[in-house]
């Protein structure tokens, strides 16, 4: 710790060196949530109860603690499973501590923390953050004046500081313009106010609050470091029959998306789906929250060959068939009825029987059958006519022979 002193301030800077703070979700960021602050009564002036403000399992809670008799005052009892990150007084007039713990799944109602002197008047809050991984610097600084000065520290990207200021006596106090004023409360003899802000990495300037009335003060800034973001991968692969186009292996940050990834089916297949059952293609994953390895399925085309007969014939053969792209069908014939022929299939083919072979579709054709033709021969000759079909007479005479003989 290194320490200097100018005049009646002190200024201080602690560097811890904590565990990192487990949270639920990983993020980016640090959101801040509700909190509780509380005074110590008249009649229990060495306790400070402060209700939990619905702290939530895996966030930070933050507290702090002013308190009056500065170095007198002691911690006689603080909260189960709270931490001190840091304490600083002004002598025996006023004092500062500030603790913080991860929030369980079983907190109790009220935090409480107990002096060991009764004239130990306090103040305190409690605050939620979610986001946080360490609690990781912390500067004190106390003076009399009434401008109270934070000392800032170079923090770390999208890192959130908290000052908090505490005042002997009553006071009214200004927060830093710059900041986000999360309260400013004044009770009897303690006063308290806290500011936040996020921080783009950077040394941040002094936070200067002012207070009413010059009293002692202490100032502290605590720097919240963010969860850095947690990355998964993306893995994408091609199954038989297909090739990817795309980045196949991307680095995203939580909740972010990756780039666009297409499953290309060879020739012959078609794309069936992703091994995670998702269809999408192309595939672009959003939201991502854990790590994805996936393979794209592709399938072998399936064609139909059906064969039909027309008018006057029949198939002999399996009708209609499955074949896988580039493989061959088993033979059919087209058979005509009695009285015809085959004449062809309706893709001008004439291959009877018929196998298609590497077949790269579907195919649907009908056999054509014809009537035969029936050749006849007809011959035509000079028929007898109706005189030529008469009775011949004949004409006898008689000769010395004594034989006739016709004329």
């Amino acid at each position: 710790m290194f320490w200097r002193r100018v005049g009646y301030a002190t200024v201080g800077l602690v560097v811890l060196a904590m565990s990192a703070i487990p949270a639920t979700t990983a993020s980016a960021d640090i959101v801040p949530g509700p909190f509780s602050t509380a005074t110590s009564t008249s009649t229990t002036p060495n306790t400070l109860s402060i209700h939990n403000p619905g702290a939530v399992a895996g966030e930070l809670l933050l507290a702090q603690i002013t308190f009056l008799k500065g170095t007198q005052a002691v911690f006689t009892e603080v909260p189960v499973g709270w931490t001190l990150a840091n304490r600083t007084d002004v002598l025996t007039e006023v004092g500062q501590a500030i603790f913080y713990k991860v929030a369980t799944g079983s907190e109790s109602d009220n935090f409480t923390w107990t002096f060991n002197i009764g004239a130990a008047k306090s103040a305190g809050s409690v605050m939620r953050f979610s986001g946080v991984s360490t609690v990781a610097e912390l500067t004190n600084n106390s003076g009399s004046t009434g401008t109270m000065t934070a000392t800032g520290t170079t923090v770390s990207q999208n890192s959130m500081i908290v000052a908090l200021y505490g005042v002997k006596n009553t006071v009214s106090v200004t927060a830093p313009a710059e900041m986000f004023g999360i309260y400013n409360q004044n009770s009897t003899e303690v006063t308290i106010c806290a500011a936040r802000q996020t921080m783009p990495g950077e040394r941040p300037a002094d936070k200067v609050a002012t207070a009413g009335i010059a009293n002692p003060w202490v100032a502290q800034l605590v720097e919240l470091r963010a969860i850095a973001a947690q990355t998964f991968t993306l893995s994408y692969a091609a199954g038989a029959g297909g090739t990817l186009t795309g980045d196949t292996n991307q680095e995203i940050t939580e909740g972010g998306s990756g780039t666009q990834v297409t499953a290309v089916p060879n020739t012959g297949y078609h794309f069936v789906n992703w091994s995670d059952s998702s269809t999408a293609n192309p595939r672009t994953d959003n939201g991502v929250v854990a790590d994805i390895s996936v393979t794209a399925n592709f399938a072998i085309n399936l064609y139909t060959l059906t064969y039909d007969a027309g008018l006057n014939g029949t198939i002999d053969g399996t009708t209609p068939q499955i074949v896988s792209y580039g493989e061959s069908g088993s033979a059919v014939t087209a058979q005509a009825n009695t009285g015809y022929h085959f004449a062809g299939w309706s893709d001008a083919k004439t291959d009877n029987p018929r196998t298609d072979t590497n077949v790269t579709g579907n195919i649907n054709v009908t056999a054509n059958f014809v009537q035969d033709t029936v050749n006849y021969t007809l011959r035509y000759a000079a028929g007898l006519t109706e005189t030529s079909l008469a009775p011949r007479r004949r004409r006898w005479r008689r000769v010395e022979t004594g034989r006739r003989s016709p004329l």
